[in-house]
């Protein structure tokens, strides 16, 4: 089996068209990348700009929460997924209108304190997020969007900075304040302060990662 790069003379005898097939030689099918790395093999698929569009067009919790679910364990994958997802047209701009839903108007603040030295990130809330399934609709669907937004920062500074500039920062930083989004028709039921907890551990976990890198 010939290797590349090869020797000239390894190359003497070998026809024209021999030798331009070699160097003409196609990358391997994402369907063949994915058996290897599963992860890089979707992205080849180009999945991404469904996603942002599914993310900006519906308003279904049933579609978006596996979206969101899918695109959080793609960003866990490393940092180039997690770039990659950011640098997707429009992803910024969805996951902005998804952490923002339902905010008051005016609430959503600098990002000054978003990734300020002199926090560290620590141990996590003694929450556990997989009450997320307890609660449905758009508190939901705002919960999981704010754990992508922190499985990126995680996974990428350079996402993290592309998320600060999108504006997606800003609105995390206004859950750290805000109720949640329907916990005044959920005040009856003990599903309100789950809410609220969610949203403000997600946001904490958030402004605790981006102002550890800030730090380094």
């Amino acid at each position: 089996m010939l290797t590349w790069p090869m020797p000239v003379t390894a190359l003497q005898g070998t026809g024209a068209a021999e030798v331009a097939g070699l160097e003409e030689q196609e990358p391997p099918a994402a369907e063949d990348v994915a058996v290897v790395d599963p992860a890089t093999g979707l992205l080849l698929m180009q999945p991404l700009p469904r996603c942002a569009f599914l993310l900006s067009k519906c308003s279904y919790a049933e579609v978006l929460l596996p979206v969101l679910g899918l695109l959080t364990r793609m960003a866990t994958c490393g940092g180039a997924s997690a770039t990659q997802i950011v640098k997707c047209a429009g992803m910024c701009r969805a996951l902005a209108a998804l952490v923002a839903a339902g905010e008051p108007t005016g609430m959503a603040t600098s990002t000054s304190a978003l990734g300020q030295p002199g926090a560290t990130a620590g141990s996590s809330s003694s929450v556990n997020t997989r009450q997320t399934a307890s609660i449905s609709g758009p508190d939901a669907v705002r919960v999981a969007a704010l754990r992508l937004v922190r499985s990126l920062c995680q996974a990428s500074p350079v996402a993290a900075q592309l998320l600060r500039t999108g504006g997606v920062l800003s609105h995390a930083q206004a859950a750290l304040a805000a109720p949640a989004l329907h916990a005044p028709q959920a005040a009856a039921s003990a599903v309100a302060p789950v809410q609220q907890q969610l949203l403000q551990l997600e946001a904490m976990r958030i402004w605790r990662v981006t102002a550890a890198q800030v730090r380094v």
